[in-house]
């Protein structure tokens, strides 16, 4: 029961520079959002062996996806997973290409610490075909992602400004 009541904790942190929404703490995962960079952010802690252990890991996605606009891009900090089961990292890949089909711009991921983990990662960031940069720090996904934010603002504001023109 407790599992459950984690996975329905939500909570408002509140920076200066930026406002993240908890969606999901639990013992395996961390999922937020903040609005105002358009991001998803996830991590991993630790080895999920069972998928059972994490029966609702689909809807969080989804809840984090309606948390979000197309063009969205997810922070991954996976340094603290360890080797994931076969069917949990089938899991993952199949959430990956769901990630595309929603609309995601690029993933910033901070490697894993254990190799074998990092190794499992990118395998199955290659078989969904997700755009993922990986990076050695969160300081250095989060600038990499801000970057890609801004650029997107700036196509936005060119495109609605050839919008406005007569042909």
């Amino acid at each position: 029961m407790k599992h459950l009541i984690t996975q329905t904790y939500k909570s408002y942190l509140l920076n200066p520079l930026e406002m993240k929404i908890i969606l999901i703490e639990n013992q395996y995962y961390k999922i937020y959002t903040d609005p105002t960079k358009n991001r998803i952010y996830f991590s991993v802690v630790g080895s999920i062996k069972d998928i059972n252990a994490i029966p609702c890991f689909v809807e969080d996605w989804k809840k984090a996806i309606s948390e979000v606009e197309i063009n969205f891009t997810v922070l991954s900090d996976v340094r603290a997973m360890g080797m994931q089961s076969k069917t949990v990292a089938k899991l993952q890949e199949c959430i990956q290409s769901y990630l595309i089909q929603k609309g995601i711009s690029e993933v910033a991921e901070v490697m894993a610490i254990n190799d074998i983990a990092d190794l499992q990662s990118s395998h199955i960031v290659e078989r969904s075909g997700m755009p993922t940069t990986k990076f050695a720090s969160v300081e250095e996904a989060e600038n990499y992602l801000n970057k890609i934010v801004v650029a997107f603002a700036k196509l936005d504001a060119i495109k609605k400004e050839n919008d406005i023109l007569p042909n």
